[in-house]
């Protein structure tokens, strides 16, 4: 009975503890960032906005509007280079030059959606993989989907969800 009531109120609990937000607690700016902001870190923090090279190792993100975000992607091509991979040293790319970032190619994304709220941003969109080489060799660009290809995706990975820092330094909060 006991272990029955106990699990009730874990049960009852847990959407409660779905609700609390994740936070980061970093307290610097881009401007004094430290060259590495969690224990093996494979890129930096310190993105000097002159460097402009798509070879950048930069892991910060930007998200301002549709036309002024990052997102993150393999810092080099090949058939390992899977999202599910690279998790951990996925570099930042951006629609903008000035961050210091890799700058997304054109045709890599040719559609975004920007949502704003008092709490939160979100830069989302969709695209239409290439098919796998195997299926397709040298396959003709699809009108209008983007192509990942261009930021080091395989093609044909779907990615996968890459947690907030705040989870990745504590991967039981998943």
């Amino acid at each position: 009975m006991l272990s029955t009531i106990a699990l009730a109120l874990v049960l009852a609990l847990l959407p409660l503890a779905e609700s609390v937000p994740q936070t980061y607690s970093a307290t610097y700016l881009p401007s004094n960032a430290p060259d590495k902001s969690e224990q093996g870190q494979a890129g930096t923090n310190r993105c000097p906005s002159t460097n402009l090279n798509q070879t950048s190792e930069c892991q910060n993100a930007y998200i301002n509007s549709v036309t002024d975000f990052c997102i993150f992607a393999p810092p080099a091509p090949g058939p390992d280079a899977v999202i599910g991979n690279t998790e951990r040293i996925e570099v930042a790319w951006c629609t903008k030059p000035g961050t210091g970032t890799r700058l997304i190619p054109d045709g890599a994304i040719t559609g975004a959606h920007f949502v704003k709220s008092p709490d939160w941003v979100q830069v989302t969109g969709t695209y239409i993989s290439p098919p796998l080489p195997r299926r397709t060799p040298n396959p003709p660009p699809r009108p209008g989907s983007g192509n990942l290809t261009f930021l080091n995706v395989p093609a044909g990975d779907m990615g996968v969800r890459i947690p907030p820092i705040s989870i990745r330094q504590n991967p039981d909060a998943d």
